[in-house]
């Protein structure tokens, strides 16, 4: 007979320097790694807890102040691995196999309801350890499970082509498709109308309610429904909107989905892990009947453009609604750098006396969840109105105005200065020669009439490994001092490292500003709707989708155009410096680039003497390009080069005509009717709009 499964906790410790589990012998059991004994630490990391496995291995858990690690070790205290998935295969399914039917005990009182039954025996957590080692045990097991049946929404017609599906199956994936349609919007503004989440249920054909929400990260949750028949099944929400993007029939082993951000299969994995995690907690919230839970708000992001553009839109969109007392809570999740814009309730003051902020621990934010039965969502949009923007600049120039730098540089445009924002990017999808070329700038300031401030933008020290970068931008900023030492009219103000409230404060005194395409572009255009200048990697100018996000009505109420550089005066230089692997998406959208100096210099003094060309002034004959995105991707490198040709490196000029639905809806400008007649013959895409006269 086997014996059964069991996790034990064992002291750790140093022992006459070296670490050891104390057996409670002189010497205890000393730890080694590849045969060596462990006698010190990294600086800042402890070892908290030893864990033996039955007989097959030990889990040590280490950790310091913002991170945790394991190191697996063989029954005599050799480490074997710093990561489960650093496991020999072999040991890595002997554990996952040993564990399995316990864990199994666990996935099936969620996946089948059972804590819904009249008194039912709680399943026994304890001889699997405690949240995290489960955790961790959980993921190995998840391994062995039969691989999740996958359906791709995206594929269309043809996504259940591969797999053997029942007739109920496949009208099962045609529900879930038309539950999967639905706008972020209008899902949003029904659960906080309603404080539940109510659809027509996909295997019975009626309505069916639920305020159980299980958070997997901060990016997807899951919304349990049940069945007339009992059936257990999981919507899930995910991306940015946080919106419906398919479903999970464990019953079944079917998961249907449509989304693109997440590796589709794993979602499974993920939930067996949380489970095993967080049961507990689980199995009393999912058990509780309750027809009122608390709706609350999770707030998560910490990034510039994705905290204004998504949540802090989709909390005012909230109030615009009148629903906004809906809200039992903002639960603001407190990472290094979150509300960048200022404290929720001075931006948001209807939310006053409503706002909880936890973590960084986001295990410690579910737990709270669970046990207070609240029902969590994620308010978001897609779109920042002007008044919005104007309620975080109202607070910015109050709070910033005794501040002696804003002093300066509002005296000095009072009296008739021109401020000028250069933006910086040094990580990715950066101009090679960013520091030669912004000084060249700075220096042509010399020969014009009028004096100049010039605020060098970067990072702010936020506390999320930007010291890296801050570092590189110093160093940009020296070079750009001395650029202004040789001009008796520059007077160049850094405002790397700066604090968020006064960097933003300071951006609302400039005239205009040049910067890369990135996030940054949301304080120039999202909260203060500056004009400016925007360069970015060739192929993002002709190829991303989003290009326009920053400038577009769409997107940004009221939004006054950017002047972009054409790719034409562009060189991508993915050879030079090392570039963001993305998990999705063409690896060309992170690299590096040069830029043709004279074109740039030409565009910044067009603004500043207050005459910005537009493509449509300096090429008047327009072709708009409306073909699918996926035709004309293919053609687009071809269509450049033969523009280059015929026009000249810098006769013609392309821009996104609009955002939404395709930004493959591109116009060229040329500077003459038969290069136009003569383009249309060629390439046979796009049509002439018109053709006026060069003002």
């Amino acid at each position: 007979m086997s014996r059964p499964f069991r996790v034990t906790k064992h002291p750790i410790g140093f022992v006459n320097g070296r670490l050891a589990l104390l057996d409670g012998s002189d010497e205890g059991l000393p730890l080694t790694d590849k045969g060596e004994p462990i006698v010190e630490l990294s600086p800042g990391w402890i070892c908290t807890s030893a864990y033996g496995i039955s007989d097959i291995v030990m889990l040590i858990e280490c950790e310091n102040s913002t991170d945790r690690e394991q190191w697996w070790l063989d029954p005599s205290g050799n480490v074997i691995a710093r990561a489960a998935e650093h496991l020999p295969a072999g040991l890595a399914q002997q554990i996952g196999a040993a564990a399995q039917p316990a864990l199994a005990e666990l996935w099936n009182a969620v996946f089948t309801g059972r804590f819904r039954q009249a008194g039912p025996l709680r399943p026994n957590t304890t001889r699997l350890g405690p949240p995290l080692v489960r955790r961790r045990l959980a993921g190995l097991a998840e391994r062995l499970e039969e691989p999740v049946r996958l359906v791709d929404l995206r594929k269309g017609d043809s996504a259940t082509d591969d797999l053997d599906l029942s007739a109920a199956d496949e009208a099962l994936v045609v529900r879930v498709a038309e539950l999967a349609s639905e706008s972020f919007a209008r899902f949003q503004s029904r659960v906080v109308a309603s404080g539940a989440y109510q659809i027509v249920c996909p295997l019975s054909g009626v309505p069916v309610t639920s305020n159980k929400s299980i958070l997997l990260n901060n990016f997807q949750f899951l919304i349990q429904f049940a069945s007339a028949a009992a059936e257990i099944y999981f919507i899930i929400l995910s991306a940015h909107e946080m919106r419906p993007v398919g479903a999970y029939f464990p019953g079944r082993n079917l998961l249907v989905v449509r989304s693109r951000v997440f590796a589709e299969p794993t979602i499974v994995g993920e939930l067996r892990e949380h489970i095993a995690q967080m049961f507990d907690e689980l199995f009393d919230y999912l058990g509780r009947q309750t027809d009122n839970a608390p709706l609350v708000d999770i707030v998560r992001e910490y990034h510039f453009a994705h905290a204004l553009y998504n949540e802090y839109a989709g909390i005012f969109r909230t109030i615009k609604s009148g629903v906004a007392d809906n809200i039992a809570r903002l639960v603001v999740i407190k990472y290094p750098g979150s509300e960048l814009y200022g404290p929720l309730d001075e931006i948001f003051p209807e939310f006053a006396g409503r706002i909880v902020r936890l973590g960084p621990d986001f295990a410690e934010i579910v737990r709270k969840c669970y046990c207070n039965n609240w029902f969590a969502i994620r308010l978001t949009d897609y779109f920042v109105p002007d008044a919005l923007a104007g309620r975080i600049a109202s607070r910015l120039s109050l709070l910033c105005e005794d501040n002696p730098t804003l002093r300066q540089v509002s005296a000095a445009r009072e009296s008739g200065s021109q401020v000028i924002v250069l933006g910086l990017r040094v990580e990715n999808r950066t101009w090679v020669r960013l520091a030669e070329g912004y000084a060249d700038l700075v220096r042509s300031l010399a020969a014009c009439n009028g004096t100049f401030v010039v605020l060098i933008d970067g990072h702010n020290l936020l506390g999320i490994g930007a010291d890296e970068f801050t570092g590189i931008e110093f160093g940009i900023v020296e070079v750009l001092k001395e650029a202004a030492a040789e001009c008796e009219n520059v007077t160049v103000i850094s405002m790397v490292g700066m604090a968020v409230d006064l960097n933003l404060a300071l951006i609302g005194q400039a005239d205009f500003f040049v910067a890369p395409w990135g996030a940054g572009n949301a304080k120039y255009k999202w909260v203060w709707n500056k004009p400016g200048i925007v360069f970015s990697n060739r192929w993002n100018l002709a190829n991303k989708r989003d290009l326009r996000i920053w400038d577009h009505p769409a997107v940004r109420e009221l939004a006054i155009p950017c002047d972009f550089l054409g790719p034409q005066f562009v060189t991508d230089r993915p050879d030079v410096g090392e570039h963001e692997n993305r998990p999705y998406g063409n690896p060309a959208q992170s690299s590096n680039f040069d830029l043709d100096d004279r074109e740039l210099l030409r565009l910044f003094h067009a603004y500043i003497e207050n005459r910005a060309p537009t493509a449509e002034r300096r090429f008047p004959v327009r072709i708009r390009l409306g073909s699918p995105r996926q035709e004309l991707s293919e053609k687009l490198t071809l269509i450049t080069a033969w523009l280059d040709e015929n026009c000249g490196e810098h006769g013609w000029a392309m821009t996104p005509a609009s955002l939404w639905p395709l930004i493959d809806d591109i116009s060229i400008y040329v500077a003459a009717l038969p290069v136009a007649t003569a383009f249309l013959t060629q390439w046979r895409v796009g049509r002439l709009v018109e053709a006026t006269e060069d003002p």
